[in-house]
């Protein structure tokens, strides 16, 4: 679902009562989010020094709740976020809980101040760990308020009822809001696409080398045949594709490095044969490394889970091939 500006974004996610929304790319702070008619939670809500019950106290008591409700409300959060914590427990300073409990009462601080309607959102340093979004999901359908993670990373994707897409200033770019199956399936646009692919990644290197200026050949179904180079690709057509598709239409392709598939013998359809590579780095999971094709020395960029692979042998080729489906191609 597209929006005409992040503003009518806002106000959707904001609706969606209940519900987990994934902010990607909002760039707001915390006094924007408040201004926007939420409330903003992160670490800074922790005082390391107090334990459970004075941190959760602590906002209510400067906001001048009256003791009788500031207690129950008190009470109310630990009981659903620390009930099996006993005496000595409870009575820890912050700086002894482990990084979970130390979310989960940041979350807990946020609950107990803000009104019950309005819409919370969470700083990305509390999204380490999917147990607190589910833990959240719960009090959200219970309590009617919808919840929003600002920048949650990639690992808490699948807790997520939607992902927003905002407008970061790029004339490409346009809000959208869609569940985690359509940003993989079915992107609005190459932006969306490319955010989300991102969103997967850290190490800079795999930020680039992954999108292909294209000439179109067919397209039907649902699916496209270009050609890139010397290379014909066939793939998903996605984004918004009008009724009538002219033959050599330009066309953007994603060929993300984890995609391809390495072999000595040329498959049938959709490969780059390499015969030239750059240093191989490792990003902590996955090999990486950017290649020069054969016919028209196009660089491309592979993934492999282990070194070896990568490597060319002397004297022969290597063909990185992929399958159709991993192929987004977003007409211009």
């Amino acid at each position: 679902m597209i929006f005409p500006d992040n503003k009518i974004l806002l106000e959707k996610i904001f609706a969606e009562r209940g519900k987990i929304t994934i902010a990607i790319d909002a760039e707001m702070t915390p006094g924007e989010w408040l201004s926007a008619g939420a409330h903003f939670s992160g670490f800074e809500a922790v005082n390391l020094e107090k334990n459970i019950f004075e941190n959760i106290a602590a906002p209510l008591a400067a906001a001048g709740t009256p003791w009788e409700d500031a207690r129950e409300r008190v009470m109310r959060e630990i009981k659903f976020w620390f009930s099996e914590y006993d005496a000595a427990a409870l009575a820890k300073p912050a700086i002894e809980l482990c990084a979970l409990s130390r979310a989960a009462l940041a979350a807990a601080c946020a609950l107990a101040r803000k009104n019950p309607e309005t819409p919370l959102v969470i700083s990305s340093s509390l999204f380490s760990f999917s147990a607190l979004l589910k833990k959240m999901r719960e009090r959200a359908a219970a309590e009617n308020f919808a919840v929003i993670a600002d920048g949650a990373p990639w690992e808490s994707f699948r807790e997520a009822d939607f992902l927003a897409f905002f407008d970061s200033g790029n004339a490409t770019e346009t809000p959208t809001l869609c569940t985690l199956a359509e940003a993989e399936s079915a992107p609005e646009n190459k932006s969306i696409a490319q955010k989300f692919y991102f969103s997967k990644q850290t190490h800079p290197q795999w930020r680039r080398g992954f999108s292909f200026a294209g000439i179109l050949i067919s397209a039907g179904a649902g699916e496209f045949l270009a050609k890139v180079g010397e290379q014909e690709i066939h793939g998903r057509l996605c984004g918004n594709v009008p009724e009538e598709i002219s033959e050599n239409a330009p066309i953007d392709i994603l060929l993300p490095p984890e995609i391809f598939h390495l072999d000595a013998f040329p498959p049938e359809e959709n490969y780059f044969e390499a015969v030239s590579g750059g240093e191989i780095f490792f990003d902590g999971k996955m090999y990486l490394r950017e290649f020069r094709a054969k016919d028209d020395a196009r660089a491309f960029r592979v993934a492999a889970a282990h070194r070896q692979s990568l490597e060319i042998p002397e004297g022969a080729s290597l063909y990185a091939w992929f399958f159709p489906e991993d192929a987004l191609g977003f007409l211009r």
